[in-house]
């Protein structure tokens, strides 16, 4: 889930056309930033004795240290398949992980708006909501 925490956590989102909230039900938080459309925690920004800021992607090593304490591997081969609202924010996990040579990897283009919304039988799609509690 390549959304922010409180996307994730089903407590908001800033898609007007979205009503439901929450996460499919299983998934790993895959980080993204503080809201929707603010990402950050894929990204290094450096600002210059000039005041000019530069932002660059994070090494490939951080991002996946990062999803590895979320619980998301797919070095060994296992398969993880990256979501988020509409797909946007997921591509670049998805092109993040083939990077770091993880083969085995997938996007879900239609996301939570398909999921939640459009797929014939969102309906019946469960939907977690709140922060999720792992085994031991």
């Amino acid at each position: 889930d390549v959304r922010a925490w409180e996307e994730y956590t089903g407590q908001r989102h800033d898609y007007e056309y979205m009503k439901r909230l929450g996460r499919i039900t299983g998934a790993r938080w895959a980080c993204w930033g503080p809201s929707t459309y603010t990402g950050g925690d894929y990204w290094s920004r450096r600002t210059d004795a000039d005041g000019a800021v530069t932002t660059t992607l994070r090494p490939l090593a951080d991002i996946q240290k990062m999803w590895r304490q979320q619980g998301i591997d797919g070095s060994n081969g296992a398969l993880v398949i990256f979501y988020c609202g509409t797909g946007w924010r997921s591509s670049l996990a998805f092109l993040l992980a083939r990077c770091m040579g993880w083969d085995n990897v997938q996007n879900y283009d239609g996301g939570w708006l398909d999921w939640a919304h459009l797929h014939p039988d969102a309906h019946t799609h469960t939907i977690d909501s709140g922060v999720p509690v792992r085994a031991a």
